[in-house]
């Protein structure tokens, strides 16, 4: 093995370490905060809850391969090797500062053949989607849930995030947006040629509303469960749920927004539900998020290595290669070497 390969290889081993640490981390924090007889008590709503996260971040998966498929016309692989790809990159937001998480993607995304520039730009694309949605949503569904004094109360309220997504979401709002982003970062803006079509941009919003809709169910099953909140309070639930999750990607050092979003999500829910009861739920959402994100890598991992599915981790082509044409090129090679003998 090559002094590169090497690098690469221990590159990979030490960032899956430090997901693989953070997060253990993270989840025995969580459950060094709640008794044994409570996670007893509330095992089947957790089970339930784990499985609405699961699917939540699916969700995500389908908006970023919605993006990338837009920014690469020409190259399409498995749309469940996509989500492969992305259920890897995804555990990386446990590493604080979630290099691996950016990283990820464009690693892995180019060793499916996709080229590292709409790796980046979608990556990009699906986290500023992501930040605008459930900014638009959260906010628009806390005024709504809180009252409106003026203005025509809910209706209003809720006016808000379809007016707000065709501002946020329109391309040339989006991509300076980015490109303001960029520009802090000290990187060049993106030109228009690498940008997702406006199709592929309303798709992936409407992917993200789903992700944050159940994202809110999830919390709100838990909420009832252990505060006995009542179904009328989801739309403050889920409008919580969404702000404080953008607290916690926009402040990126703190892991999977671990300490940040908990915090901010027992703030917001104050005014409906008793503060001992939203920090409880909060700790229960962090463990039932932990162990959801295992078990989608733990899935991935299966399909992975099941035969006749081919994903990043073992595809080796080059970006913007496959490997069907790699082979092709070899065959031809022998073939011509062939010939030249028998001539």
């Amino acid at each position: 093995m090559s002094r590169l390969s090497w690098l690469r290889v221990a590159i990979v081993a030490t960032a899956v370490a430090a997901v693989v640490w953070f997060a253990a981390r993270g989840l025995f924090s969580a459950l060094a905060s709640v008794d044994g007889a409570t996670l007893a008590a509330h095992s089947p709503a957790l089970a339930g809850v784990t499985l609405l996260l699961a699917a939540s971040t699916l969700l995500l998966a389908a908006a970023w391969i919605v993006l990338l498929e837009s920014a690469s016309p020409g190259t399409r692989r498995s749309r469940a090797s996509l989500a492969a790809v992305f259920v890897y990159a995804w555990a990386g937001r446990y590493v604080p500062g979630k290099l691996p998480f950016f990283a990820g993607k464009v690693y892995l995304g180019t060793r499916l053949g996709y080229g590292t520039r709409p790796l980046v730009v979608t990556t990009a694309v699906q986290h500023a989607v992501e930040i605008l949605v459930a900014g638009a949503l959260g906010g628009a569904l806390m005024v709504a849930a809180l009252g409106v004094r003026a203005g025509g109360g809910v209706f209003s309220a809720l006016a808000l995030v379809p007016a707000l997504a065709l501002v946020a979401l329109r391309p040339v709002p989006l991509r300076r947006a980015i490109g303001f982003g960029l520009r802090i970062a000290g990187r060049e803006p993106l030109p228009e040629s690498d940008f997702p079509r406006p199709k592929a941009l309303v798709v992936a919003a409407a992917l993200t509303v789903a992700n944050q809709l159940l994202n809110g169910v999830a919390l709100m099953a838990l909420l009832s469960v252990v505060a006995d909140t009542a179904w009328d309070d989801a739309m403050l639930v889920i409008g919580a749920l969404s702000v404080s999750g953008v607290l916690g990607i926009v402040l990126f050092v703190a892991p999977a927004g671990l300490g940040v979003r908990d915090g901010a999500l027992t703030t917001l829910l104050a005014p409906r539900v008793a503060l001992e009861s939203a920090a409880l739920a909060a700790v229960l959402l962090r463990v039932a998020t932990i162990v959801a994100d295992a078990l989608l890598v733990g899935a991935a991992l299966a399909w992975d290595r099941t035969p006749g599915h081919r994903s990043a981790s073992r595809n080796t082509a080059p970006a913007g290669v496959s490997a069907a044409p790699r082979q092709s090129a070899v065959a031809k090679g022998r073939a011509a070497l062939a010939e030249e003998r028998s001539a």
